[in-house]
């Protein structure tokens, strides 16, 4: 036994092709040629199999590769734009600092408008545990919630249950 992994087929390397593109899982099945029902399940099933994520993750990593993306890049970007000082672009007079005495910090921060400092900061504080969503379910009191009743009215007179609706005289 070869421990060589096989080739995916062409349904799966088109699917990845189209995944890659950012369709939806449905839309990159169609676009293979898939004619089944329900591509969206079908779509979930390819996606979980271990060489078709394999083959996602090398992608993705040739692509991180080319453009020298990595965490740490990015993160830096995002904290040079929440955190960068504007008045670091202009000299002491006022005016606007040569483009080629910029750092990249600074360079980053061209053109940046309100709500790009604000998308940056929320996105540098989303991935320190910041802004961390919280559900609570408390009744008035302070107390939990009682779990839900669910009366379908069979056979006790309650909601949906036979009445008597008529009265005497009509």
């Amino acid at each position: 036994m070869s421990s060589r992994p096989r080739p995916l087929k062409p349904l799966f390397l088109k699917f990845i092709d189209g995944h890659m593109l950012g369709l939806t899982g449905a839309k990159a099945l169609e676009r293979t040629g898939w004619t089944g029902k329900r591509p969206d399940v079908k779509a979930a099933k390819i996606l979980a199999r271990e060489d078709v994520k394999a083959e996602i993750a090398k992608r993705n990593a040739a692509i991180a590769s080319k453009y020298a993306v990595s965490v740490d890049r990015i993160k830096r970007r995002l904290a040079a734009i929440a955190l960068g000082d504007m008045r670091e672009l202009y000299d002491e007079n006022g005016r606007p600092r040569p483009i080629h005495e910029l750092t990249a910090d600074q360079a980053a921060l061209l053109g940046a408008k309100k709500r790009d400092v604000i998308t940056a900061a929320e996105l540098l504080g989303r991935d320190i545990g910041m802004f961390r969503e919280t559900h609570v379910h408390m009744g008035p009191d302070g107390k939990p919630l009682a779990p839900p009743v669910f009366n379908f009215g069979f056979g006790n007179g309650g909601p949906g249950a036979a009445t008597n609706t008529r009265t005497e005289g009509s």
